[in-house]
């Protein structure tokens, strides 16, 4: 996928861009009183890729719960293209 695909296709995933634009939006307000826009900006981005994974983690093992079975890799990867719309919240303006 180009990067503009990714950066700007939402997928079917629309709550995840809400999702995301509301986590960095409480994460800016948050962050107001940092003294560097570049620590704010640091602070950001490890925020919503520690939530994607936590995101992606969660839909695998409740899948992997579910069924009693064991999450392949290529499950996990679709899976964590459907969660693309958090972490594309923290590059562009939902």
């Amino acid at each position: 996928m180009k990067l503009r695909g990714w950066l700007f296709d939402r997928g079917d995933n629309l709550a995840g861009g809400i999702y995301g634009t509301i986590l960095v939006t409480s994460i800016i307000a948050a962050s107001d009183s940092s003294h560097t826009i570049w620590r704010s900006f640091g602070i950001l981005e490890v925020t919503v890729v520690v939530f994607w994974l936590a995101h992606v983690y969660a839909h695998a093992l409740a899948w992997s719960l579910d069924r009693n079975e064991q999450f392949s890799r290529r499950g996990l990867l679709q899976v964590a293209r459907n969660e693309r719309p958090l972490l594309q919240a923290a590059v562009v303006p939902s």
